[in-house]
């Protein structure tokens, strides 16, 4: 499929260059997996990837996922503001197209991260976010709708989009599944006035989250651990480190799934 003609990273060529090694580690985890590629396989609109955040690498293997189906698109992705500390990391940061976030702190009181998401989806870029705004423990399925974010979603509403629900497990044998996107019709309003803004919230927003996003992102999570489990049961680990890595109770299960390995 051919590529959004949306905004590109500031240097694709650094983007490609680290997705290698990326590729190689995830490899020797037990190889990434994605489900739900059909889902967003003939998308030519941008696309926002709305991820739960588990582990610190979510937005890493969320990157590889998508470019594993969209060979020739980039994610730009938010990253917590302290990485820009170090000079190194921020340029490499800046050339893959991640940009600054407060963590824990909506969109909407970030002017500077709300400008330029505006300006990604002005322009059509592919992005993820992660509604929940920081990590949470992956044992804890549930995902009340207080603690999904709505103004990034809000800004969504306004410009218009396609909402793709995602589920990733970044542990051993990561797996990532895309749910149906959501297309969002642009809905005029002034994102300054509180008014229209709840006005919005109520009439479009608050439906939304509750009928299609929230579950559509619990339904991703859970097909992508259910996929996880699977894969750790019967899989054959390839490489030392997969066994190293394979905890005893999960060693032990798949044992006896495998009388061929019990000594």
């Amino acid at each position: 499929m051919s590529k959004s003609k949306g905004l590109e990273v500031s240097r694709p060529w650094v983007y490609d260059l680290a997705s290698r090694p990326v590729g190689g580690a995830l490899h020797l985890a037990g190889g990434l997996e994605v489900t739900g590629a059909s889902n967003i396989r003939d998308v030519e609109k941008a696309m926002a990837l709305f991820s739960n955040h588990d582990y610190f690498f979510d937005p890493i293997v969320n990157g590889k996922a998508f470019q594993i189906v969209h060979p020739e698109r980039r994610l730009h992705s938010p990253a917590k503001i302290e990485l820009w500390d170090n000079p190194l990391m921020a340029a490499f940061l800046n050339s893959v197209g991640a940009f600054k976030v407060l963590r824990g702190t909506a969109v909407t009181a970030q002017p500077k991260v709300q400008a330029h998401f505006m300006h990604l989806l002005e322009n059509d870029a592919d992005t993820q976010i992660f509604p929940t705004t920081t990590r949470q423990n992956h044992d804890k399925r549930d995902i009340p709708l207080r603690k999904l974010h709505s103004s990034t979603a809000l800004l969504f509403v306004k410009y218009g989009g396609v909402i793709v629900p995602t589920g990733v497990i970044a542990e051993l044998f990561p797996q990532v599944h895309f749910a149906e996107p959501i297309d969002i019709p642009r809905e005029g309003f002034d994102i300054n006035n509180r008014d229209e803004v709840a006005d919005v919230h109520k009439r479009v927003l608050k439906p939304l989250f509750r009928n299609e996003i929230q579950p559509r992102m619990q339904d991703a999570i859970d097909v992508a651990a259910r996929r996880r489990q699977l894969r750790m049961k019967y899989t054959m680990p390839t490489n030392l480190l997969q066994r190293l890595i394979l905890n005893k109770a999960i060693a032990d299960e798949f044992r006896a799934g495998h009388p061929m390995l019990t000594s």
